[in-house]
């Protein structure tokens, strides 16, 4: 397995605590918390009085103050804001683009992988990485070895990857979709990725098969993130 090693990536987090909090004890206490549901690429808050407002993940924080972070229970459909002196996170770092509605984390492939993914609400499945990606930690060897015609789209294939570590947890047994060789794809396409630098470019996705099982945690203002498994 080739080992990669993203130094910007690792300068991202640098900067974040060394300790995080376990957000189930959040979720018990008196916060702002509210229910919410997945419309496509949105999270709608159902009570319009709420500090969060309906929106992408990388907008809907416009109305949290300096010094509060939200939880996101995918599980409850439960999302809350929360006083900053109630935790402390340091599970990873996020890129917030609000200029093409883009919330991405930092996580590694197998202990050896780091990579930028997007958040994404409109994808269903459990992870999708670029075909470079692919080929560098070896699940491009299988491609032609094993019949993966009924597992996710026909542009794709799929093969289980070791773990995914993001935002402090591990997670297993996850597949990851590949484009097939002699596929073009672009992650960007149909959005203006001109401005984006090569750091901050995300080469893969998060699902929502992966997110329902998961509390995600965001400290906007200060670019961190943990992830806990309820």
């Amino acid at each position: 397995m080739k080992q990669i090693l993203v130094s910007t990536l690792a300068a991202l987090s640098l900067s974040l605590p060394v300790s995080f909090f376990l957000i189930g004890n959040v979720l018990a206490a008196g916060n702002d918390c509210q229910s919410f549901r997945i419309q496509g690429s949105r999270i709608l808050i159902e009570d319009n009085h709420s500090t969060l407002k309906s929106g992408s993940l990388a907008s809907i924080a416009t109305g949290v103050s300096e010094g509060e972070i939200v939880a996101i229970d995918f599980p409850k459909s439960e999302i809350c804001v929360i006083g900053q002196s109630d935790a402390v996170l340091s599970g990873g770092a996020l890129v917030v683009n609000s200029r093409i509605d883009e919330l991405a984390i930092t996580a590694s492939i197998d202990g050896s992988y780091d990579v930028l993914l997007r958040i994404d609400l409109n994808f269903e499945s459990e992870l999708l990485i670029d075909r470079g990606i692919g080929e560098d930690i070896g699940l491009t060897e299988m491609e032609f070895l094993s019949d993966n015609s009924g597992v996710g789209a026909e542009d794709f294939f799929a093969e289980e990857i070791g773990f995914l570590e993001v935002g402090g947890a591990e997670l297993g047994g996850l597949f990851a979709e590949v484009p097939r060789y002699g596929i073009s794809y672009n992650h960007y396409q149909g959005l203006d990725d001109s401005g984006l630098a090569d750091a901050a470019t995300t080469r893969g996705s998060l699902g929502l098969a992966v997110l329902r099982g998961l509390v995600l945690t965001i400290d906007y203002q200060n670019k961190g993130f943990t992830v806990n498994k309820p």
